[in-house]
């Protein structure tokens, strides 16, 4: 990490940045690895809400990719993945709404419940939560082989701290 203790220099960081400016996401909402990385250099201990959001962080930072995990129960097939539409909301977990036009965003049939701009109350990871979707953000042109290496590493990390199993992987 370069001089001042900033994310700046970081393995990942100027590729997630760049994936993270091409979709319409404000400059004020840093990518949640370069948080998390700043968080680390800074003397906090990893965030550990849970098990599982602990386990994946620590995943993110020895990847250097972004990633989110969302409780898997409330959510209603068919699962999309496009961008949001002009005038379409998410309402972040702070029960504030935001503008999804232009940014990733994942859906089920009651409409968006993440993207990089945050995930709704109805899929928030707390205690009880015994089926989770986890979602890697990849930043362009990662090759078929390291995509591979991410979620391997992601679902031993799962695996090795929480149990259970994995139940399926799609790439998009």
């Amino acid at each position: 990490v370069g001089p001042g203790r900033s994310p700046g220099g970081a393995l990942g960081v100027t590729a997630i940045r760049k994936l993270w400016r091409s979709w319409k996401v404000p400059r004020s909402i840093k990518p949640p690895y370069e948080i998390l990385l700043q968080d680390v250099l800074d003397g906090h201990p990893v965030p550990a809400p849970d098990t599982l959001r602990g386990a994946l962080a620590l995943c993110s930072l020895r990847r250097q990719v972004a990633v989110s995990v969302h409780d898997a129960s409330p959510l209603i097939a068919p699962l999309q993945l496009r961008m949001g539409a002009k005038g379409e909301t998410l309402e972040d977990e702070g029960g504030r709404p935001r503008d999804t036009a232009g940014v990733p965003v994942l859906c089920d049939r009651d409409g968006p419940f993440a993207g990089p701009l945050g995930a709704a109350n109805r899929v928030l990871v707390g205690p009880g939560v015994h089926r989770a979707l986890v979602v890697l953000y990849l930043p362009p042109g990662t090759d078929g082989g390291e995509t591979l290496a991410y979620l391997e590493e992601a679902s031993r990390v799962a695996r090795e701290f929480c149990g259970g199993q994995e139940a399926g992987r799609l790439v998009v």
